[in-house]
């Protein structure tokens, strides 16, 4: 049926008819926070020390570039495991497989390349890119006395010549590797990373609404999907 029930494990309910299950291979490797990153950092060193003949095939020696084709490929695994139980057809329509990286660094994205090189395309596998966009401000720093004015400002001025850069450089890579899903926001919004006077204050500063709308014109206007 549509939602076969395993042969052994687990059995939950079946899925709703309609909703759509979205695949990401853990969380943020880069960010440090968790065990995830030194334990991708440890996959790569092996796969170079190694010399692997699927993840690296061209002999890089980058352990970054190493750990994005990791991220890559239990995106790919993800993405069989569950085409084995919903076939081929349940791709974007039950399930979702989703390739997530810094919206600020396009090079996190070349994963996707190894799928193209050595898996036939990284359309097959992944649904969608995604990433997280949130505005931030120069001088963003702990205990900064910057005014909620200030701090909307700089949001404004960061979104112009950061945010919006960024967002097209990820349209790009959506549209040349040709992915039914495009690109998504798994995560994004105004990010003030400080607890201040001024970033508490700017919550409820008249230009605030601004900075969202701004942000999400620029979103859906790039031809961005669901901002999650």
């Amino acid at each position: 049926g549509a939602n076969p029930q395993p042969t052994n494990g687990p059995v939950n309910p079946a899925l709703k008819p309609g909703l759509h299950v979205y695949l990401e291979y853990s969380n943020e490797f880069w960010s440090g926070v968790g065990d995830q990153t030194a334990w991708i950092e440890k996959q790569a060193q092996v796969a170079i020390g190694v010399e692997d003949k699927d993840l690296d095939w061209d002999r890089d020696k980058n352990e970054y570039d190493l750990i994005w084709r990791i991220n890559a490929k239990g995106v790919m695994l993800l993405a069989k495991a569950f085409e084995a139980v919903y076939g081929a057809s349940g791709f974007g329509n039950v399930y979702r497989p989703v390739f997530a990286g810094q919206i600020a660094n396009a090079g996190t994205y070349a994963g996707l390349e190894y799928l193209d090189k050595e898996h036939g395309g990284a359309s097959q596998y992944v649904w969608a890119i995604a990433g997280a966009p949130y505005v931030d401000f120069n001088g963003d720093t702990p205990g900064n006395k910057l005014t909620a004015s200030q701090i909307v400002s700089g949001m404004n001025a960061y979104q112009k010549a950061n945010i919006a850069p960024w967002i097209g450089d990820l349209a790009t890579v959506a549209k040349a590797e040709k992915l039914e899903g495009g690109m998504l926001a798994y995560e994004g919004g105004q990010g003030a990373l400080y607890k201040t006077a001024g970033s508490v204050s700017a919550q409820t500063n008249s230009g605030i609404r601004g900075v969202s709308t701004t942000l999400l014109d620029t979103w859906f206007g790039r031809g961005g999907g669901t901002f999650f």
